[in-house]
């Protein structure tokens, strides 16, 4: 038996084997083919195959590669090479058709205004333009691209006069010069590249251009992503085995065709790609009103109604088509909601320096504050901070790779752009704590907020500090947890445990727990004391009913910060506990006589209870 799975390759492989198989005797054996995903949908044929003393007879049925029409299926063999004259003219044909009937697709962000910087194709020579001195305001395509290590012509302040009157081809790598052959095939006359439209050696003129990325992306023609190129010298166009690439069908002895669907085209062309991985192009892909995708095996075009590849160049859908984010973003107000989705795909990504962990998804920011209108701080939104503080690292997707460069200060302990690390807001009890039970009001609450940009103007880059001051009910003694999940380090046990506390000689105190905690960090033995800050009741309903002596809360692992005084604290990990009682102020009571809370001197200040008669208290998060 043969199982497709979503690679018709398997096909090949089948008839391969049968052919090799050399045989005296006549023998019949009977071969099942299933077609389809794993969705448990698809079709099933019986290949009945005769062996000869020659060669195999297929019986039943044969296989039919690149049908230009079979019964209401239509393909054809793709071109031999990504960059053919067909290939580029089909590009063409899906950008006219998204043009001119995708209204969605034709928004703009802000005034529409030019880049500063303009590469101008026109006639057979490429020269850079200053698009204000100009006047003009043209179409224009951008690129998405790897650096790599490969050494590249770029634009530096020695060659911005050379530049300006001629930028030879030869001098650029391959695939810049392949971006220049499709811009001028798709008709338009202007390209943006990063490398050669912003001053590389020039930090101010990175600093500015750097702040325009929402607009030079979202207001392009079309991006051009190189997605299996590594660096500049692979290029944008590829050379293929045709049969093996293009659409496969299998045709009954009854004249009846059937396709076999690639379900896993779009994962293994797009998902896994150098591009991909690059945290830059994220952002880039986002913003872009439309992007044509140069793989490995063929060309996607991805636009803000729809994704088409070459073996499926009219279909509403690649077969397993997964978007890295939602179409309806333009049109969407739930701006915390939609965040989180886009960190967790951008976090995954791959940055050379440190410093541009804000800065490569300040476009995106830019974009959603515009239709929000909420405040930006270190990576989160005001509306529901109280939430978005419960990211955790994710372990599943994150790797171990060399050190980036540039490291400095990053960001808060308390914002997830402190981790070089891939994050979600998802625990190991599937609930996404930003989305799910807004009705809980949080534990805490935020009366102050500082943020110190590098640059004064732009909030949405590099930081200098930021810190929240936290009206908090009392923090619990980490130890406590520790007992609770069995696991020093990192726990991510669910059963029930109970932990015993001896007071005094006679008096034995009990408390019953499960959870999960994650730090974002390998703690070190000398971290010192920790502490438990819950943030938010995330006891649901159904959980409620069945178990009435139980509350979920999620919090936070919270060290000292010594060197920034008393009451100031670090983040150190998450944590989503579920305690053995009814209430909250009924676990603090509990907590308060074996001196599980911490002690109220090393608070910022203390407060007045709240109407629980919880008492209250103020803390830093740095």
């Amino acid at each position: 038996m043969y199982e497709v799975g979503g690679y018709p390759e398997a096909i090949e492989t089948l008839l391969q084997d049968i052919q090799n198989d050399r045989t005296t005797s006549i023998d019949f054996k009977h071969l099942i083919l299933r077609t389809g995903g794993g969705n448990g949908q698809g079709y099933q044929f019986k290949l009945e195959v005769a062996f000869g003393p020659n060669q195999p007879i297929l019986r039943d049925c044969s296989l039919i590669v690149g049908v230009e029409r079979a019964s209401k299926i239509t393909g054809s063999m793709l071109p031999s090479s990504t960059g053919s004259l067909d290939s580029l003219g089909l590009v063409k044909m899906w950008l006219r058709q998204c043009l001119n009937g995708h209204a969605i697709c034709k928004t703009t962000v802000g005034t529409a205004q030019s880049p500063s910087r303009l590469l101008e194709l026109k006639g057979d020579g490429i020269r850079l333009r200053h698009m204000a001195r100009s006047g003009l305001n043209p179409a224009y395509a951008t690129l998405s691209h790897c650096w790599g290590t490969l050494q590249i012509t770029k634009l530096e302040r020695h060659n911005l006069d050379t530049f300006q009157r001629t930028v030879p081809l030869d001098d650029l790598c391959q695939t810049f010069q392949d971006a220049v052959i499709l811009t001028r095939a798709l008709g338009i006359n202007y390209l943006w590249i990063d490398s050669l439209c912003i001053i590389q050696d020039d930090e101010r003129d990175w600093q500015k251009e750097s702040t325009t990325m929402a607009a030079v992306y979202g207001n392009g023609t079309i991006n051009i992503a190189a997605a299996h190129a590594q660096d500049g010298s692979h290029g944008l166009f590829i050379e293929r085995d045709s049969i093996r690439k293009s659409r496969k069908y299998v045709r009954t002895n009854t004249n009846v065709t059937y396709e076999l669907p690639d379900s896993d085209v779009y994962n293994r062309c797009l998902a896994q790609t150098a591009l991909s991985c690059r945290a830059w192009a994220f952002q880039e892909r986002y913003l872009a009103k439309r992007t044509v995708h140069f793989t490995g095996e063929q060309i996607f075009f991805e636009c803000r109604s729809n994704t088409v590849c070459e073996t499926w160049p009219d279909a509403f859908a690649v077969p397993g088509t997964v978007p890295p984010f939602s179409r309806t973003w333009l049109t969407r107000t739930d701006g915390a909601n939609e965040w989180i989705q886009i960190v967790e795909h951008y976090s995954h990504g791959k940055l050379t320096f440190a410093k541009d962990r804000f800065i490569a998804l300040s476009g995106v920011a830019r974009q959603l504050q515009a239709r929000t209108k909420d405040s930006y701080m270190a990576g989160m939104w005001r509306w529901k901070l109280e939430r978005q503080l419960c990211w955790r690292v994710d372990e599943m997707h994150t790797e171990d790779g060399p050190p980036r460069q540039g490291v400095s200060y990053q960001a808060p302990s308390w914002s997830w752009a402190s981790v070089d690390k891939a994050v979600r807001w998802r625990f190991s009890n599937n609930n996404n704590i930003v989305v799910k039970n807004n009705d809980k009001r949080p534990f805490i609450k935020i009366l102050h907020i500082s943020i110190t940009p590098l640059v004064k103007s732009d909030p949405f880059g590099q930081l200098q500090d930021g810190t929240l001051t936290i009206q908090t009910g009392p923090m619990i003694n980490a130890s406590l947890l520790d007992a609770l999940m069995d696991d020093k380090n990192r726990a991510m046990r669910w059963r029930a445990t109970s932990h015993h506390f001896t007071i005094g000689d006679t008096r034995v105190f009990h408390i019953k727990g499960h959870g999960e905690i994650v730090y974002d960090i390998d703690v070190p033995a000398n971290l010192g004391a920790v502490y438990f800050l819950p943030l938010i009741d995330d006891t649901r309903k159904n959980e409620s009913k069945s178990y009435r002596q139980q509350i979920t809360i999620y919090g936070l692992m919270v060290t000292f910060a010594h060197d920034r005084g008393n009451g100031y604290f670090r983040r150190t990990g998450v944590g989503a506990i579920t305690f053995s009682v009814g209430t909250y102020k009924e676990l603090i009571n509990m907590l308060s006589e074996p001196r599980q809370l911490m002690e109220e001197h090393l608070y910022r200040e203390s407060l007045k209870q709240d109407s629980n008669g919880v008492g209250q208290y103020a803390i830093i998060l740095v």
